[in-house]
């Protein structure tokens, strides 16, 4: 991490978001878009980050536990163990509520 001149936050560099097959030179498709969205996703939620990412609620008590296997699928190593689509990887991003105020 290194911190940005215009905020206090640090700013993350874009290779943080890499999928491990970007890392290897590996051919790229679906599965490491939906990887490196998965990243963002991952870092919008919990302003962290680490090689070794963990469920989102595990680093902010306060994230629907919602997120945790939806994200986590988009983070496995594997691309064939992450969602086969972006339609798909949508179609359970669609299926989380948002918490209601007070709950």
């Amino acid at each position: 991490l290194q911190m940005s001149d215009d905020a206090a936050q640090p700013a993350v560099e874009t290779a943080a978001f890499l999928s491990p097959e970007q890392w290897k030179g590996e051919p790229i498709n679906q599965q490491t878009d939906i990887f490196n969205a998965s990243a963002v996703i991952h870092y919008f939620l919990t302003r962290a980050w680490e090689a070794r990412r963990r469920k989102p609620s595990v680093y902010r008590p306060g994230i629907h536990e919602a997120w945790d296997p939806v994200v986590c699928m988009g983070l496995r190593k594997d691309p064939t163990r992450r969602y086969q689509s972006a339609a798909q990887f949508a179609e359970y991003l669609n299926v989380i509520e948002a918490p209601k105020p007070g709950s």
